[in-house]
């Protein structure tokens, strides 16, 4: 993408609610996230006690937007 209309930092809830809502505008947007999926917290107990594979609790965040044409993912930070 040579262009986008959002700069979205971050993949927790906030970051994918806002992604979510913006592909539903159509406006093109880039979500930065310092990690390739999104832990889902609460239930990291489950996956310590074995109830749970660490893969249901963390979905990449690629396969989370891929129906969003409008986004593009990057795996980064963002220090200034």
């Amino acid at each position: 993408m040579e262009h986008a209309d959002v700069v979205i930092v971050g993949s927790g809830f906030g970051g994918l609610a806002a992604a979510k809502q913006l592909a539903k505008s159509g406006i093109n947007y880039v979500l930065i996230s310092s990690t390739p999926e999104h832990l889902f917290q609460p239930l990291l107990y489950q996956v310590a006690t074995g109830v749970l594979a660490s893969h249901e609790i963390a979905p990449p965040i690629a396969s989370v937007l891929r129906r969003h044409r409008e986004a593009d993912v990057r795996l980064g930070k963002v220090v200034a």
